[in-house]
């Protein structure tokens, strides 16, 4: 990677010589995202003929600084350093003094528990009309960033199919969405998968510094690719052992190409990587873990050591136990029946969708969505223990997707602190934006027993006591009541026993 110098302020007079300016070289490729964190990004883009370029980039429009990359050639990158956590910018780019894009933006990391989205996907690049309507979805969905889950480049990972199969098809949504794909057996078919490396800008943390397989944080999430191809590489399990060891984040998300579990299709479940990897990933408490090469859609059971511990809580996980795999190959390519069934396997469906994940503090929801929009699975998962005034609470969702990053609310409901065995109960909730928010108890028949919230409140998380009484400071009755959270039409119950 080439060092960019120290960014350049420039007027914005010379912007708009810049843009009246005449040039001969264009883009093969456009601007595309790498690498982000709280305080740098990567922009890509690669041209026609030699030339030099530069990415000019703001929070206030027309107070531009400049990074440029000052090599001349077809192949640009550009890092910009010092950027604020969790922050919007405005970017251009520039190619020989002309400047040939405008209003593109991109969104560095949070340092926190900040709300957002991901997507994932895999088996995708046939530049066809099925991998365009899986791309449109996700382009709808607004991600902040997106996993793309191997068999990148059909048929064999050729650089000349990377233009119109990768960087075409997506090229509206990497320019403000940041994508980490992963290498799957078409990939590698050329050159052992040296377009793919020379195409794609990743992180480079393995412990042979290769881009094949790598780690990288986001929010409170650790995200893990690995090469699914090489399941004898004794170096990469060290390093991922060692890798989720030293983590510190609240979630740990694995993905990669070959399926550990699957329901039975064109490919079964690969053992060789069960063998050697489930070990680690149930002793290091890995949450989710996102698989491609079946051109279909599946999901298992929460499982522990080739065993399902939770079969009980249908969608709605609080602390499983157990690891999530799931498969999500429809994006693009042919689609695989199935030809069989696996007990381990919770859903299956074989259609093209994209899987769009939003995390939020504690709770994790994960939705299946069909290119028309429509959600045909879902499920979440909650890491908290749950109570609800000496009994226990139930998580439901109700509302679509969402076409906005943040997704759904999520609520909750954890022990009181500091006092476990007092009379009431603490409900938290987590707002994706700023949010008109009524929160309130009701009974079985749907009526109000009291208002606890109802105000404007900015996004991030919330939390409300109910001590167990009315709106006028009267014990409620022993029974079943309702926590209502309301957020502009989107409605979240959880079921709460209250106990005398």
């Amino acid at each position: 990677m080439r060092r960019p110098p120290l960014p350049v302020l420039l007027s914005l007079a010379l912007l708009l010589l810049l843009t009246d300016s005449a040039s001969g070289a264009l883009f093969t490729r456009g601007p595309s995202l790498w690498k982000v964190t709280t305080n740098s990004i990567l922009i890509a883009w690669q041209t026609d003929t030699p030339s030099s370029g530069k990415v000019l980039y703001s929070t206030h429009p027309g107070a531009w600084t400049a990074a440029a990359d000052t090599a001349t050639g077809t192949e640009h990158s550009v890092t910009l350093h010092g950027l604020q956590p969790a922050t919007q910018y405005d970017y251009r780019v520039v190619i020989d003094d002309v400047l040939l894009t405008t209003h593109l933006r991109f969104r560095t990391a949070p340092s926190g528990v900040t709300p957002f989205r991901f997507v994932a996907f895999g088996d995708c690049g046939v530049a066809d009309a099925n991998q365009y309507a899986v791309a449109a979805r996700v382009d709808s969905l607004n991600p902040d960033l997106g996993l793309i889950l191997g068999d990148v480049i059909y048929e064999a990972g050729e650089a000349a199919n990377f233009t119109p199969r990768y960087f075409t098809p997506y090229a509206s949504i990497i320019n403000h969405a940041v994508f980490y794909p992963v290498v799957g057996n078409h990939d590698i078919i050329t050159g052992g998968g040296q377009p793919f490396l020379d195409a794609f800008y990743l992180p480079t943390n393995s412990k042979d510094g290769s881009e094949k397989y790598y780690s990288f944080d986001y929010a409170n999430v650790h995200f893990v690719a690995l090469d699914g191809n090489d399941y004898f590489n004794a170096d990469m399990y060290d390093w991922v052992e060692a890798d989720l060891a030293a983590t510190t984040k609240r979630w740990n998300i694995v993905y990669f190409h070959q399926p550990m579990y699957t329901e039975p299709s064109t490919h079964t479940s690969d053992l060789n990587l069960r063998l050697y990897l489930e070990p680690i990933f149930v002793y290091h408490h890995v949450d989710l873990v996102l698989q491609g090469h079946n051109h279909n859609y599946c999901r298992s059971y929460p499982i522990r050591n080739g065993t399902a511990v939770d079969t009980a809580q249908g969608s709605s996980y609080h602390n499983p136990g157990g690891v999530i795999y799931l498969v999500a190959g429809g994006g693009g390519r042919v689609l695989y029946p199935f030809t069989g069934h696996d007990p381990l396997i919770r859903s299956a469906f074989s259609v093209f969708h994209t899987v769009a994940v939003d995390v939020a503090g504690d709770s994790m929801y994960v939705q299946a969505v069909l290119p028309n929009g429509t959600v045909f699975d879902c499920f979440s998962i909650v890491k908290r223990a749950s109570t609800a005034v000496e009994a226990s609470g139930h998580e439901t969702f109700v509302g679509s997707v969402q076409a906005t990053a943040g997704g759904p609310v999520l609520l909750s409901v954890r022990k009181p602190k500091p006092h476990p065995f007092e009379r009431s109960a603490e409900l938290s909730f987590t707002l994706p934006r700023a949010s008109q928010v009524h929160l309130t108890i009701r009974d079985v028949h749907g009526r109000m027993l009291r208002e606890l919230v109802s105000a404007e409140l900015q996004a991030g998380e919330h939390s409300a006591r109910w001590d167990g009484k009315d709106d006028r400071g009267r014990n409620a009755a022993t029974g079943v009541y309702f926590a209502t959270l309301d957020v502009g039409g989107t409605v979240v119950k959880t079921r709460l026993a209250l106990l005398r």
